[in-house]
């Protein structure tokens, strides 16, 4: 039944690429999913409460959609109220259990209340989904403003939100998850140009 852990084996990805069964970690992922659906396991339920940061639109609102849809209680915020407001009622005009509430990640004091909201609400949070950040595409973006805008939004904001929210994780079984959405520019390894790397005399 939903929400309850049974014991069984999945081969690790490692194995099932070896074996040329799995190519990629999202077919991984997909075969691990299969499998739990045949055998009508999952470690979630409705109770289970995902935050979902940045979740009006792109990635994040379609991480919402898919959470939800797949039975979860979604909490959808964003900087702005009324955007928050607004996705979170498409979703629910699909049946989706989502609510919403306004959090901006560069806000200590959002960040605060955001955090009381949640504990007298719900009690707590089993899922953190980090979405909410900032990018500056064009060359004429480069500026000093907005790279600290960076830094303090996908760096500090990631940091303040998960460590206001970590105390409300409830424990369980299987564990809460955070997950942190980023771009390949994040990557703290795996990079290819080490060996063009300049010294200064």
């Amino acid at each position: 039944s939903p929400g309850k852990l049974l014991s069984f084996t999945i081969p690790s990805f490692e194995a099932l690429t070896q074996f040329g069964v799995a190519t990629s970690p999202l077919l991984y992922m997909w075969i691990v999913n299969c499998k739990l659906e045949f055998w009508g396991i999952w470690w979630w339920s409705s109770e289970t409460v995902a935050v979902v940061t940045g979740g009006n639109r792109g990635i994040g609102f379609e991480t919402a959609r898919q959470l939800a849809d797949h039975g979860l209680t979604v909490i959808l915020t964003s900087r702005e109220s009324s955007t928050s407001l607004e996705a979170a009622n498409v979703l629910k005009e699909l049946g989706l259990s989502v609510d919403f509430h306004q959090l901006d990640v560069l806000d200590s004091l959002s960040i605060k209340k955001f955090a009381e909201w949640i504990e007298q609400t719900y009690g707590g949070i089993d899922v953190l989904v980090n979405n909410a950040g900032v990018n500056y595409n064009l060359g004429a973006d480069n500026s000093v403003e907005h790279a600290q805008n960076v830094g303090a939004t996908n760096y500090y904001g990631t940091k303040n939100v998960t460590q206001s929210l970590i105390p409300l994780m409830r424990p369980s079984a299987v564990g809460a998850r955070i997950v942190n959405v980023s771009s390949r520019l994040g990557r703290l390894n795996g990079r290819r140009n080490v060996s063009n790397t300049f010294h200064l005399p």
